[in-house]
């Protein structure tokens, strides 16, 4: 940064500034003990260019060019600002992946759902406490069936009188290693997405993933082998929910920082996949397609409204 000259009074020193910034040039201007101001140019490259333009505005303070100068200046910053603004927005400070506050202030969604997976497996003892499960968590409750007696495959609950069964089931895992996956998956992933669009819209697609998760499962169930038994829980809908989201906003909106790499799809349609297969034991397959299937449905809506925001 170099003084390129001085000018006597604040108003003029400011109509300079902007003059040089609708000329690409940027400069900084400070006030000296006699109340002149000095103008500084921050890239020392243009020394020269500058102090022509600032001989040519000593010579003559009415040149045509700057009568615009002022507004043509206030539009450039507002833009640069913009971009600065949607640049830290969506690009993390690597030390910032160490500072826990920062991230709680950041994705406050993510926290809370880490939290209350840790709280909830922890206070059902990871499924084994079934009487709890039952009674406060579960997406269906216990009915009295004439041919098999009490059975677990009621809607009343969740869709009448204890409408938190339908949010409760995605804080239950079932074991610790269950557990770190999923919130490993929600930190990572659902982490991006809550900077990149928002708490508020981050918590619509959590949400409307994992209902849509769970009515897949019940469904898959009741259609399926166990028809009266209908008990899952977890994260991994909405997880399969979040891929299939990024997967097709990504597909549907140009130049969007919201993506998954090739692989990572792969993986997941291959594990998905693998789980069918019921190598990898018990598992909620019909959450799981449903996750996703509702979460690529998401992802081109909003996609296509962003794009045309563009």
């Amino acid at each position: 940064m170099r003084e390129i000259g001085q000018l006597p009074d604040p108003k003029s020193a400011s109509l300079f500034s902007d003059y040089l910034l609708t000329k690409g040039m940027k400069s900084e201007l400070r006030t000296n003990s006699d109340q002149t101001i000095s103008v500084w140019l921050i890239n020392e490259s243009q020394l020269d260019e500058a102090r022509q333009l600032l001989a040519e505005y000593l010579h003559d303070p009415n040149l045509p060019a700057l009568a615009s100068a002022s507004q043509q200046a206030k539009t450039l910053r507002q833009a640069e600002s913009k971009l600065e603004l949607e640049y830290a927005r969506r690009v993390v400070d690597a030390g910032s992946v160490y500072d826990s506050g920062r991230f709680l202030r950041r994705t406050p969604v993510v926290t809370m759902i880490v939290a209350l997976s840790i709280g909830v497996s922890l206070w059902t003892n990871f499924g084994k406490n079934f009487s709890v499960v039952i009674e406060y968590i579960n997406f269906t409750t216990p009915r009295y069936d004439d041919q098999d007696g009490w059975v677990i495959d009621s809607l009343n609950g969740a869709l009448g009188y204890e409408p938190w069964r339908l949010v409760a089931p995605m804080f239950l895992h079932m074991n610790f290693m269950h557990l770190l996956f999923n919130m490993s998956w929600a930190v990572n992933l659902g982490g991006m997405i809550e900077r990149e669009k928002g708490s508020k819209m981050f918590l619509a697609i959590v949400l409307f993933t994992h209902i849509a998760s769970c009515f897949a499962e019940y469904f898959w169930d009741i259609y399926g082998l166990e028809k009266h038994t209908i008990l899952f829980g977890g994260f991994s809908g909405a997880i399969y929910g979040m891929i299939g989201f990024v997967w097709m906003y990504a597909q549907n909106c140009r130049g969007t920082y919201l993506r998954l790499s090739a692989s990572d799809i792969q993986w997941a349609l291959i594990w998905m996949v693998l789980c069918f297969t019921g190598a990898l034991g018990p598992v909620a397959n019909g959450a799981h397609a449903g996750g996703l299937v509702a979460g690529m449905f998401m992802g081109t809506l909003i996609g296509l409204r962003d794009e045309r925001r563009r």
